[in-house]
Formats: structure tokens, C-alpha cells, sequence
């Protein structure tokens, strides 16, 4: 079995976001490890940035989406993820006027 298979195992069975985004880190690297086509490594990325999102890591989403086009410009990124990266970050500096 292919450590990418192993992996999908583990995503399937975890509820943690901070540890789904790692575990869809290192699902990207065995994807490209693998050798496996731009748009499975590209939904790995796209999921990686949800969870980077989630768990308020902004730069480290907008680095991934940004991956992700660059490896495959025919892949949609769906404007949700666009629209909830803006809106943590305007949330985020908001909360540092308010402490």
C-alpha cells in the first residue's frame, strides 16, 4: 500500500484540525514523492489550506492556494476559500484593536 493511502486512512479517522492540516501536509509530500498528477497534489493543497485556515494559519493558506495554481492553473479554486481567508484576516486584526 502507498504511503498516500495510509495517510487518506488516518485523515478519514481524525477530528482535529490542527492535526488534519498536518496530516494533509504530509499528504502532499507523498503525493509528490509518488509522482502522482498536479490535480490530486492540487486538492491536497486546496485541503491543507482549509485546515491552515481553520486553525488561523493565513499566510501559510494563501502559500498553498497560491502552489496549487501554479501547479495546475485548470483546477478552480473555489471563490469560498478566497472569501474566508479575507474574512479571518479582517477578523483577526480586528481582535487586536479589541484587546
Amino acid at each position: 500500500s502507498k504511503e498516500s493511502d495510509k495517510i487518506r486512512q488516518s485523515i478519514r479517522n481524525e477530528k482535529s484540525d490542527v492535526k488534519l492540516a498536518e496530516l494533509y501536509q504530509s499528504l502532499t509530500k507523498a503525493l509528490k514523492t509518488e509522482n502522482s498528477s498536479a490535480e490530486e497534489i492540487t486538492q491536497a493543497l486546496n485541503s491543507q489550506a482549509w485546515y491552515s485556515l481553520l486553525t488561523s494559519k493565513f499566510a501559510e493558506a494563501e502559500k498553498l492556494i497560491n502552489e496549487g495554481i501554479g501547479l495546475d492553473p485548470k483546477i478552480n479554486f473555489s471563490t469560498p476559500i478566497f472569501l474566508l481567508l479575507y474574512f479571518f484576516k479582517v477578523k483577526s486584526k480586528r481582535q487586536l484593536y479589541f484587546i
